[in-house]
């Protein structure tokens, strides 16, 4: 990533605090993460419950919004 800014040091501190971000995101959502909260929604399926953060609700309550506007083109399984 290039930044140009008269505050390098604070482009820098912004990129890593959104690369970092990106990565807490990813740790929760990833399918191929054995331990991030969608494996556990996949593992337990309509067996038991798993602990979700709010950013997951908010992103599987939009995506299931999206999915109805969209009549099923986008799914998020």
């Amino acid at each position: 990533v290039k930044t140009k800014s008269e505050h390098q040091d604070l482009a820098i501190q912004t990129m890593d605090a959104a690369y970092k971000k990106a990565e807490e995101i990813e740790s929760k959502l990833s399918e191929y993460n054995p331990s991030s909260e969608i494996s556990c929604l996949n593992q337990k399926a309509g067996k038991a419950f798993c602990d979700l953060s709010p950013e997951t609700v908010t992103l599987i309550r939009l995506g299931q919004e999206i999915n109805a506007k969209t009549e099923g083109a986008f799914d998020i399984r």
